[in-house]
């Protein structure tokens, strides 16, 4: 539970406002970049480097942030970044493995009926023209840090001053809505939807910002298992050899997951409430 008068010290944010603040986030990510490029023209293609652009534009908007919304709380405590229950974490873990592959086939069947525009930049062509050492250094980048400013953002300072104003299911709706919004891809708007939402359960759940940034985490680190496992990209027409039990499977596995820590925050709960009567 927060200290004494912080949660009071956090200034409510209406949905709209926080619509500004994600878009905000992510423009001011964009113009990083921008101006890296203009200084390096091929910045854009830099892997390493977009995501230190993301962890730049994203921290400057997480200060602007706390100074307008929390200006007398600890940024820890403004965006949750404490303990929680330990059994939330392994919980959490397996959620973001799991639920890799269920999101991705949904991917899949939206992109067979809306087939992609054509781009001029491709991810999995530019990691593959990298060195070993590169990939590795995009891998923990992608893993760790592009994780890290996003929970900071959507599930730590957006999700405390709404949840002065909403009640759970709004703010984890809301929050899904723009974690998913501003990725800017129609194809991956679903299942970011899906993986923004079971995000801000746990974080609600759990009442901390790291059991979902260690399911955050899980969730990326899957794709890089199967890029590691190849020297170049696979031809568009190569056949997916994921079995429909696997992805069932994974599913199956997924909502066990979220079950047990559905039961573990209503047994959380109730012993905070049991230690406030005593």
């Amino acid at each position: 539970m927060p200290p004494s008068g912080q949660e009071d010290a956090i200034k409510p944010m209406s949905l709209m406002a926080a619509a500004l603040w994600a878009t905000g986030a992510q423009l001011m990510f964009m113009w990083v970049l921008t101006f890296m490029m203009m200084l390096r023209e091929s910045a854009g293609y830099d892997l390493v480097g977009r995501i230190f652009c993301q962890v730049a534009g994203y921290t400057l908007v997480l200060y602007l942030l706390l100074r307008a919304h929390g200006p007398d709380t600890r940024i820890s405590e403004f965006v949750a970044l404490r303990r929680s229950n330990p059994w939330f974490y392994p919980l959490a873990l397996v959620m973001g493995l799991s639920a890799t592959l269920p999101t991705y086939f949904v991917l899949t069947q939206i992109e067979a009926v809306y087939p992609p525009a054509e781009q001029l930049f491709v991810w999995t062509d530019v990691f593959y023209k990298l060195s070993m050492a590169e990939r590795v250094m995009v891998a923990a980048g992608t893993i760790g840090l592009g994780p890290f400013v996003e929970e900071l953002i959507f599930r730590g300072a957006l999700f405390r001053p709404l949840r002065q104003k909403y009640g759970p299911a709004t703010v984890i709706i809301g929050t899904a809505v723009l974690f998913a919004a501003v990725h800017l891809d129609l194809q991956r708007y679903l299942p970011l939807l899906l993986m923004g939402l079971l995000l801000g359960y746990v974080r609600w759940a759990s009442g901390s910002l790291l059991p979902p940034l260690v399911l955050h985490m899980g969730f990326n680190t899957v794709p890089f298992i199967d890029l590691f496992r190849y020297d170049a990209p696979p031809p568009p027409d190569a056949p997916n050899d994921v079995s429909p039990t696997l992805i069932v499977g994974s599913l199956v596995v997924c909502v066990v997951a979220w079950v047990l820590t559905r039961m573990l925050a209503r047994h959380s709960r109730r012993a905070a409430s049991a230690r406030r009567k005593d």
